[in-house]
């Protein structure tokens, strides 16, 4: 009788493991963009776009608030929600200019300390 051994000899099964097996991509840091919106033209998206743009060319995966277009129907309450919940998620805040002058801002600022969620704070004057 002929055996079967020589069809799957260890080494194979060790090849096929590995074959199996996918390395783990490099996580991403994951940045909240923070600053102010309300009483600038287009609600400052400009600065943040542009922000983002800069995070996502350093290799960070964003959170933009300005992508959400939202009409009247949202109160600020359900936007500070949204923003709070994508915060909880994220490694660090980046600042924009203008910052302490938002009570968004602010907020999102004292909610990432408070919860101890972010292992660093960032601003945008600071260098990637």
């Amino acid at each position: 009788m002929i055996s079967n051994d020589f069809m799957n000899p260890p080494e194979f099964d060790n090849d096929i493991k590995a074959l199996r097996t996918k390395p783990e991509p490099p996580k991403k840091k994951k940045v909240f963009i923070s600053g102010p919106m309300s009483g600038y033209p287009d609600f400052n998206r400009p600065s943040f776009l542009q922000a983002e743009k800069e995070l996502v060319a350093s290799g960070y995966s964003v959170f933009n608030p300005a992508w959400l277009l939202v009409d009247e129907t949202w109160e600020r309450s359900d936007l500070m929600a949204i923003d709070t919940a994508a915060l909880s998620h994220c490694d660090f805040i980046y600042q924009l200019e203008g910052w302490q002058n938002s009570d968004g801002a602010r907020l999102e600022q004292v909610y990432a300390e408070y919860t101890e969620f972010l292992s660093s704070l960032r601003r945008s004057t600071d260098s990637l």
